[in-house]
């Protein structure tokens, strides 16, 4: 059997608008938490529309699109919540479409874990949701397993899923200095090197070394309304081992791009329940571009008004902390 999956009761009126659209596949993202009894689907948020696509390539799936919305709306989401699940929009026979989401929801979880720097824990719920409208059909698929086949999943709406849940917060300060090979040439290649953190044991030529200093805000959400202080303590580890990650790729990255010194900051929507997310500010952008990726990447209505930068002052990447290779 599959797992059963709660949505929030907002989640129908936007998928109908969705389904209210003229004809053509429409694909997102399913935004929650799991635990060991069922899913709770918090957001759905449809895959933002490629520049370059033609009318032909909008009736069909883009997977490289798909998951690189995953990747970027990961990064936003506050430590307890993840992309759970995939959803397709279609007219098309529902057995051809359940093959679709199989490769979607494995190629969404393999580029997100990518980017872990821990290893899974026994007690991760590794279900997936695989959700196809018109029909309404959900299943899940394990990701542990390739040849996981659809499951099923008892698929209902409920109002405030999230109001009785728990937020934990706290504020590491961090003061580390990650070492980086000869002859990086590319964000992969960076983005490598900050997963050999990993490998500690190995002894390779040093071409530089970024230093890492400040102060990371980190915030979890915890399902249950008994939440256990081990769950707790994991999820804010995590969220601030991404957040760390996440903000040096983007400064080495920006280093790449411009050869100039990058500056950015943790912007927070907030919102009338718990939950928030977050994105981040370059020193060359306004506000306005930050609400404007906020509205893409998740198909939300975000004002200046509901900017919160007050958390993290600016990020600066100083020229004496980043040393050059020959």
């Amino acid at each position: 059997m599959g797992r059963g999956c709660v949505a929030e009761d907002t989640l129908e009126g936007y998928l109908s608008r969705l389904c209210g659209q003229p004809a053509c596949t429409v694909t997102g993202l399913l935004i929650g938490q799991s635990s060991v009894q069922k899913n709770y689907v918090l957001m759905a948020a449809r895959t933002p529309p490629r520049e370059d696509s033609s009318a032909a390539s909008r009736n069909s799936v883009d997977k490289e699109w798909v998951t690189e919305h995953a990747r970027q709306v990961s990064r936003m989401l506050p430590g307890g919540l993840s992309v759970i699940g995939v959803f397709i929009i279609n007219d098309n026979d529902a057995k051809d479409t359940v093959a679709t989401l199989q490769h979607l929801v494995f190629a969404v979880e393999n580029l997100i874990s990518s980017e872990h720097l821990w290893i899974p824990s026994d007690d991760d719920i590794t279900d997936r949701i695989a959700l196809h409208i018109n029909p309404k059909t959900g299943k899940t698929f394990d990701v542990r397993d390739p040849k996981s086949t659809a499951k099923p999943a008892d698929w209902k709406y409920s109002s405030g899923v999230c109001s009785s849940w728990s937020t934990v917060s706290c504020r590491v300060d961090v003061d580390m200095m990650v070492s980086l090979p000869d002859n990086r040439t590319s964000t992969e290649g960076l983005s490598k090197d900050l997963k050999d953190e990993r490998s500690s044991l190995v002894i390779q030529p040093c071409g530089g070394s970024v230093s890492v200093r400040g102060a990371i805000h980190s915030t979890a959400l915890v399902h249950n309304n008994k939440p256990k202080a081990r769950l707790a303590e994991k999820l804010l580890k995590r969220d601030v081992v991404s957040t760390v990650v996440t903000r040096v790729q983007m400064v080495l990255e920006e280093l790449l791009i411009s050869e100039e010194e990058g500056r950015s900051k943790k912007e927070t929507v907030k919102g009338s329940g718990p939950v928030c997310v977050c994105d981040y500010q370059f020193s060359d952008e306004d506000l306005s571009e930050v609400t404007d990726r906020l509205t893409e990447m998740l198909d939300i209505n975000v004002a200046e008004a509901d900017l919160d930068d007050t958390r993290e002052t600016p990020s600066e990447l100083m020229e004496r902390d980043f040393v050059t290779g020959r």
